[in-house]
């Protein structure tokens, strides 16, 4: 039997799991950009700092964490539009039918309502449980990570067949994955030396203070 080595289609059952795929890459996304980082950071942090520069500091921080999720959806959901209408298009050709498979996109936000202004009544940060927590961040950026590599995993058995698309794809993909990862890495490393830098302005600025109270 001749074997036919430049064959251009699809198939069906590989599109179809690397859709699931990225959908499981989604929600494990979005679970560890927002779930995660709330339970194990943010609620963390309100517990051990608390003052108006608290407050301010994790608006922003807010800000950027919901702005880079909705993002992720919008880019994310636009994947598998694209796979679903590339799937739909050689079904077509092929004088068969396609079954779109289902986005599911999520809306949750970081909730910073713990972050208060004070702490028991005391305004300030425990400045050793501050740094030793910012190693959490750690964990969310290797979940991150993980994450998104369901995705770039899937797209690299896509079920498209010949053409390039399936290089394409794969190539989209990377640029998505760096992308997102990057931006949340630039997101670490920004708290990361903010926090630091209060830190060291309490330590530096409360040790004046107890020279000064020495006489």
């Amino acid at each position: 039997k001749e074997i036919i080595k430049a064959i251009t289609g699809y198939d069906e059952t590989q599109v179809s799991a690397a859709i699931a795929s990225i959908n499981t890459s989604y929600d494990s996304l979005i679970n560890a950009l927002i779930t995660k980082n709330q339970q194990e950071f943010v609620s963390k942090m309100g517990s051990i700092w608390g003052c108006e520069q608290a407050k301010n500091f994790f608006a922003a921080y807010k800000t950027d964490i919901d702005e880079l999720a909705s993002k992720i959806t919008t880019t994310y959901e636009s994947v598998v539009n694209a796979m679903n209408g590339a799937a739909q298009t050689l079904s077509n050709m092929a004088g068969s039918t396609w079954s779109t498979k289902t986005f599911s996109s999520r809306s949750d936000t970081l909730d910073t309502s713990v972050i208060l202004d004070n702490i028991g009544g005391v305004k300030g940060i425990d400045m050793e449980e501050a740094e030793s927590t910012l190693e959490v961040l750690d964990s969310v950026a290797s979940s991150v990570e993980s994450a998104l590599e369901i995705a770039t995993t899937a797209v690299r058995t896509s079920g498209f067949v010949g053409r390039n698309m399936q290089e394409q794809l794969e190539g989209s993909l990377s640029k998505i994955k760096d992308a997102i990862s990057s931006k949340f890495s630039e997101e670490k490393v920004a708290v990361s030396n903010a926090i630091k830098e209060t830190v060291d302005m309490y330590s530096t600025g409360t040790d004046n203070i107890s020279s000064n109270f020495a006489g």
